[in-house]
């Protein structure tokens, strides 16, 4: 490796490790210096690529790929309209070999094997910001101009296709047991159905036609499997030297989603494992967390107590009664911690104190704020700008039917998504 390309990978580096405790705007900016130098080396060209050797040609891949990818989650935590993820370059994703395949004096390239191998995991995050950064869906909230410059993608880009690639091309070769194999598989899983719920807000925000009875039911079905997969990934003890990517995406796409469920339908057919893979999730992310002090926090108990009233007043007019899950109690509890003299008070001024915070209006985000939700892009990243963990705000406003006032009152240029360490927040 050069000592340019030695100086680019310590800069990567020394911008990972102060990403968890550094606002976003700063990171981004010297990102910014980051990617400027890898385009002047011309890692993401291929037809530079192709003057290198094979071994340098592959490293530098893997290195315009990681900073791509960071890039892009900083930038979505920086609430920026732009993203490196775009179909301006054509570098190609890394090849599918061991390290071992890989020698400084090779002259041909080794044969990209149809198992899994040690570079499985970061190919599997190349191949679906590959697939993300051409996508209609992807575009059509980054810049739709891009369009005509993407790529075709099998199927129109059908998630359902890519879908069934992963599938067949990767997930099928990965052994649960193996740490390496069991992030591939259920961080992979995790974000095609994120692109599931990306692709039908792309197809539904303008459209005077609201998704089908059917279509409904499968975007919440997708989100249960997204929350579903990262409660799997953070409860296995596997999964222990992988706490950077588990820390730096929450699945709050998958909340939401839920959340506005709910609130149309409080009582529906997938309403009680709505309230079970919730509580499943946020007993395995915030049991250990101590960040729940800050003004997200309150956000997020905001829109969970929300549908959880709203089942509340649908069961009382049934007169059934109804015991509220471990997370609606838990929240309420934190919720009134966070009031002063709390303890004191009695039931009813407990009530109006929890009642008070709630009905805040959105704060400014101190610099320290911490959720525990960015790092490198590992897979929200990789999708969206400018919204919660990837998802355009401009997504709740026009969707039909449309999603509650919560999510458009929010300060999205001001939130600090994930400066502190912990499972959690």
């Amino acid at each position: 490796m050069t000592p340019t390309m030695i100086r680019l990978l310590i800069l990567l580096k020394l911008q990972y490790s102060l990403q968890p405790n550094t606002n976003p705007r700063s990171l981004s900016s010297v990102l910014g210096i980051a990617l400027q130098l890898a385009q002047r080396m011309g890692i993401h060209s291929e037809s530079f690529l192709a003057s290198c050797s094979v071994f340098e040609a592959e490293m530098r891949r893997r290195l315009w790929w990681s900073l791509t990818l960071f890039d892009a989650r900083v930038g979505e935590l920086s609430g920026l309209k732009t993203s490196s993820l775009n179909p301006t370059w054509d570098c190609k994703t890394p090849m599918n070999v061991n390290d071992s395949d890989l020698w400084v004096e090779m002259k041909e390239p080794p044969l990209v094997q149809a198992k899994a191998t040690e570079s499985t995991f970061i190919v599997m995050r190349a191949q679906i910001a590959d697939f993300v950064r051409n996508s209609s869906f992807h575009l059509e909230f980054l810049n739709p101009t891009f369009k005509k410059i993407a790529k075709k993608l099998p199927n129109g880009g059908d998630v359902a296709t890519f879908e069934k690639m992963m599938e067949e091309e990767f997930f099928k070769f990965c052994d649960e047991e193996n740490p390496l194999h069991f992030m591939t598989i259920w961080a992979g899983r995790a974000h095609i159905s994120k692109c599931y719920l990306l692709e039908a807000y792309a197809k539904y925000i303008d459209s005077s036609t609201p998704p089908t009875q059917a279509e409904s039911d499968a975007l919440v079905a997708r989100a249960f499997h997204m929350l579903d997969s990262d409660t799997k990934i953070i409860n296995s003890p596997r999964t222990a030297g992988f706490f950077w990517a588990v820390r730096a995406y929450f699945p709050f796409p998958a909340y939401f989603h839920i959340i506005h469920d709910l609130k149309k339908r409080p009582i529906s057919s997938h309403s009680d494992k709505a309230w079970e893979v919730m509580n499943a999730n946020y007993e395995a992310r915030f049991t250990c967390s101590e960040g729940y002090e800050y003004p997200l926090f309150v956000i997020f108990s905001n829109v969970i107590l929300q549908a959880w009233e709203a089942l509340e007043e649908a069961i009382k007019r049934s007169g059934e009664p109804l015991a509220p899950p471990k997370i609606v109690v838990t929240l309420k509890q934190r919720l009134l911690e966070m009031t002063p003299n709390t303890p004191a008070l009695g039931n009813d001024q407990s009530e109006d104190s929890l009642n008070t915070l709630l009905d805040q209006p959105p704060m400014p985000m101190p610099m320290e704020f911490g959720m525990g939700l960015g790092n490198d892009g590992f897979f929200s990243g990789i999708t969206g700008q400018g919204g919660v963990s990837g998802l355009d705000p401009r997504l709740f406003t026009n969707i039909h039917p449309p999603l509650t006032s919560d999510m458009n009152h929010l300060n999205w240029m001001s939130m600090v998504w994930g400066m502190r360490e912990g499972r959690g927040w």
